[in-house]
């Protein structure tokens, strides 16, 4: 990740978008601000409005890779998607799930999480349900704690580019180049689901 963009705004699809001022003015990396307008602009082609959710995972213990993260993604997708399992509620099954999140460690060994949740908002109007479920699977390791931001989520229409702009704005945190310094080159700093957009 070598594009770094040190400004109030950013140029992604031909769209101009907002920044939050970054910390100690380091900018905010690219690719991920770019990943993060790719995987909304792919779930708002399959869906009219979609819920943008912000969640927090902090872990108990250091860790030199990913796996705790990507194995809460693939469990909260399973629970969040699955049609044929006893007792699911067929109305409230998801098709997709769309997410971004980055790692971050600054001066401490153990690794926090940012995440944002790409959810079919006529599925899912308020983020109260998932949100206790991601609680629940994250809690169900022991591996740390979770945080719920304020305001952890919006709807986002189709066509309604003043929420998107709010949306992108909030969630463009994750992408912040300040505490993504990580010691082990190896380790990947993001990742994204890989929704394709409908045709």
């Amino acid at each position: 990740m070598k594009k770094i963009v040190n400004a109030k705004s950013v140029m992604i699809r031909g769209r101009e978008f907002p920044l939050p001022a970054s910390m100690k003015n380091q900018g905010h990396y690219f690719p991920i601000l770019e990943k993060t307008v790719e995987q909304l602009d792919a779930m708002l082609s399959h869906h009219c409005k979609v819920m943008v959710l912000r969640l927090d995972l902090h872990l108990h213990d250091a860790s030199d890779d990913n796996k705790v993260m990507s194995d809460f993604i693939k469990r909260l997708k399973q629970h969040l998607t699955r049609r044929a399992s006893k007792g699911c509620n067929k109305r409230t099954a998801l098709k997709r799930l769309g997410y971004v999140w980055c790692r971050e460690q600054n001066k401490s060994n153990k690794a926090h999480y940012h995440s944002a949740f790409f959810v079919d908002a006529s599925k899912y109007q308020k983020g109260y349900t998932i949100v206790q479920e991601a609680i629940r699977l994250w809690q169900e390791r022991d591996v740390g704690l979770i945080h719920i931001p304020n305001q952890s989520y919006r709807i986002v229409r189709r066509g309604d580019e003043s929420a998107y702009r709010k949306s992108f704005k909030r969630v463009s945190y994750l992408g912040k180049v300040y505490s993504k310094q990580l010691k082990d080159k190896t380790v990947n700093t993001y990742s994204t689901s890989r929704i394709k957009e409908k045709s």
